[in-house]
Protein backbone atom coordinates (compact mmCIF):
# COMPACT_ATOMS: atom_id res chain seq x y z
CA UNK A 1 0.00 0.00 0.00
CA UNK A 2 0.91 3.26 -0.56
CA UNK A 3 0.09 7.31 1.05
CA UNK A 4 2.56 9.45 -0.56
CA UNK A 5 1.41 13.54 -0.92
CA UNK A 6 2.85 16.23 -2.47
CA UNK A 7 1.86 19.61 -2.33
CA UNK A 8 3.06 23.34 -3.20
CA UNK A 9 1.27 26.08 -1.77
CA UNK A 10 1.68 29.02 0.62
CA UNK A 11 1.49 29.03 4.48
CA UNK A 12 -1.34 30.78 5.93
CA UNK A 13 0.37 31.60 8.77
CA UNK A 14 3.19 31.90 10.86
CA UNK A 15 4.67 27.95 12.02
CA UNK A 16 5.19 28.20 15.63
CA UNK A 17 7.61 25.41 16.36
CA UNK A 18 6.79 23.62 19.95
CA UNK A 19 8.29 21.10 22.27
CA UNK A 20 6.53 18.02 23.12
CA UNK A 21 6.17 16.37 26.63
CA UNK A 22 9.19 14.02 25.40
CA UNK A 23 10.99 17.29 24.31
CA UNK A 24 10.49 16.25 20.54
CA UNK A 25 10.22 19.67 17.86
CA UNK A 26 6.40 20.09 16.57
CA UNK A 27 4.73 22.47 14.50
CA UNK A 28 1.28 22.76 12.90
CA UNK A 29 0.28 25.10 9.96
CA UNK A 30 -2.55 25.43 7.08
CA UNK A 31 -1.27 25.68 3.01
CA UNK A 32 -3.44 26.93 0.84
CA UNK A 33 -3.13 25.56 -2.71
CA UNK A 34 -4.64 27.50 -5.91
CA UNK A 35 -7.21 25.07 -7.98
CA UNK A 36 -7.33 26.21 -11.47
CA UNK A 37 -9.61 28.84 -12.32
CA UNK A 38 -13.24 28.27 -13.36
CA UNK A 39 -15.42 31.04 -15.08
CA UNK A 40 -12.59 33.85 -13.65
CA UNK A 41 -13.31 32.40 -10.41
CA UNK A 42 -10.44 31.51 -8.21
CA UNK A 43 -10.27 28.90 -5.37
CA UNK A 44 -8.20 27.43 -2.85
CA UNK A 45 -7.89 24.14 -0.71
CA UNK A 46 -6.32 24.39 2.52
CA UNK A 47 -4.13 21.69 4.23
CA UNK A 48 -3.53 21.08 7.35
CA UNK A 49 0.07 19.80 7.93
CA UNK A 50 2.19 18.46 10.78
CA UNK A 51 6.10 18.16 10.97
CA UNK A 52 7.63 16.36 13.73
CA UNK A 53 11.77 17.03 14.43
CA UNK A 54 14.42 18.52 12.27
CA UNK A 55 11.41 19.05 9.52
CA UNK A 56 9.54 20.91 11.98
CA UNK A 57 13.02 23.37 12.87
CA UNK A 58 13.44 23.78 9.38
CA UNK A 59 9.99 25.04 8.47
CA UNK A 60 9.86 27.33 11.76
CA UNK A 61 12.91 28.71 10.68
CA UNK A 62 13.10 29.40 7.18
CA UNK A 63 9.05 30.05 6.14
CA UNK A 64 6.73 32.63 6.92
CA UNK A 65 3.01 33.44 6.34
CA UNK A 66 2.64 33.83 2.40
CA UNK A 67 5.68 31.96 1.48
CA UNK A 68 5.47 29.18 -1.01
CA UNK A 69 6.56 25.60 0.13
CA UNK A 70 6.70 22.17 -1.57
CA UNK A 71 5.80 19.15 1.16
CA UNK A 72 6.49 15.58 0.85
CA UNK A 73 4.14 13.62 3.19
CA UNK A 74 1.17 11.04 3.95
CA UNK A 75 -2.22 12.48 4.66
CA UNK A 76 -3.94 10.74 8.03
CA UNK A 77 -7.38 10.72 9.23
CA UNK A 78 -8.01 13.05 12.10
CA UNK A 79 -11.62 11.90 12.74
CA UNK A 80 -13.09 12.88 16.66
CA UNK A 81 -16.28 13.17 18.67
CA UNK A 82 -16.44 16.48 20.90
CA UNK A 83 -17.33 17.06 24.10
CA UNK A 84 -21.07 17.45 22.88
CA UNK A 85 -21.07 14.52 21.16
CA UNK A 86 -20.42 15.89 17.56
CA UNK A 87 -18.71 13.76 14.81
CA UNK A 88 -15.89 15.91 13.27
CA UNK A 89 -13.73 14.69 10.25
CA UNK A 90 -11.05 15.70 9.06
CA UNK A 91 -7.50 14.86 7.35
CA UNK A 92 -4.19 15.97 8.46
CA UNK A 93 -1.15 16.18 6.36
CA UNK A 94 2.27 14.68 8.46
CA UNK A 95 4.40 16.13 6.55
CA UNK A 96 8.47 13.87 6.30
CA UNK A 97 9.92 16.58 3.82
CA UNK A 98 10.00 20.20 2.76
CA UNK A 99 11.62 22.53 0.63
CA UNK A 100 11.61 25.69 -1.00
CA UNK A 101 10.25 26.30 -4.48
CA UNK A 102 12.96 28.90 -6.29
CA UNK A 103 10.37 31.40 -4.96
CA UNK A 104 12.50 34.83 -5.00
CA UNK A 105 12.06 36.40 -1.31
CA UNK A 106 10.13 39.38 -2.11
CA UNK A 107 7.61 37.45 -4.02
CA UNK A 108 6.70 35.99 -0.94
CA UNK A 109 4.97 39.00 0.34
CA UNK A 110 1.63 38.69 -1.17
CA UNK A 111 -0.90 37.65 1.49
CA UNK A 112 -2.83 34.32 1.38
Amino acid sequence: MLNKVIIMGRITADPELKKTASDKELTSFSVAVDQPPRNGEKKADFFRCTAWGNTAGFISKYFKKGAMILLEGSMHNDDYTDDKGVKHDGMTMTVTSASFTGERKEDASSEV
